[in-house]
C-alpha cells in the first residue's frame, strides 16, 4: 500500500511542478490550467498530446488542423522520479535484510498505482481548450499599418488528447 502512496505523491509533485511551470510561462492565459497540467504530466511520463481542431469565423468553418506533440518535460519527469525514488526506498532502510518477495510486492504495488494514476491523468488531460488566436499572434498591438482583430480575433477550439 505504501508503494502506491509513494506513486501518488510522485504524481502530485509532478502536477505541482507542471502547474507552476505553465503558470510562470504564462500558458494559463491561453488555456485552462488543470487541463494543461494534466497534459504536461501525461507527457512527463512518456505520453503525447495530439491537438486537432478547427477555426470558425462568424459561424463559418475556416480551417482545420491536426498534429502531434511528442516532447517530454524533463523537469516534471525528474521531480516525479526523485520523489518516487525517495518514498519507495525509505521504508526499505528499516529492514535488516531485504527479501526479494518484499521488493517484488512493493514494485507490484507501485506499478498498479502508476497505471491507475496514469489513466486518471490521461482522462483529465483529454478535453477541449479554447485558444484566443489574436493573443498568440499579437493581434494589432504593434506599430505596423494593420488593424487589430479581424480574422485573427476569432476563437479557435482545439481538442487536446493526452495519453
Amino acid at each position: 500500500m505504501s508503494a502506491a502512496v509513494s506513486v501518488s505523491w510522485a504524481f502530485t509533485a509532478m502536477a505541482g511542478v507542471a502547474a507552476l511551470g505553465a503558470h510562470l510561462l504564462g500558458l494559463d492565459r491561453y488555456a485552462s490550467l488543470p487541463a494543461l497540467t494534466a497534459a504536461l504530466v501525461a507527457m512527463g511520463v512518456g505520453g503525447s498530446v495530439s491537438p486537432s481542431g478547427d477555426l470558425s469565423v462568424f459561424g463559418l468553418g475556416a480551417a482545420g488542423a491536426q498534429g502531434a506533440v511528442g516532447i517530454m518535460p524533463l523537469g516534471v519527469s525528474f521531480v516525479g522520479a526523485v520523489v518516487l525514488g525517495l518514498l519507495f526506498v525509505r521504508p526499505l532502510y528499516r529492514l535488516p535484510v531485504l527479501a526479494p518477495s518484499v521488493l517484488a510486492t512493493r514494485a507490484a504495488g507501485a506499478l498498479a498505482g502508476f497505471l491507475v494514476l496514469l489513466g486518471v491523468v490521461a482522462w483529465a488531460g483529454n478535453g477541449t481548450v479554447a485558444i484566443k488566436l489574436d493573443s498568440l499572434v499579437g493581434g494589432g498591438s504593434g506599430s505596423g499599418g494593420g488593424s487589430g482583430g479581424g480574422l485573427l480575433g476569432a476563437w479557435g477550439a482545439w481538442a487536446v488528447s493526452a495519453g
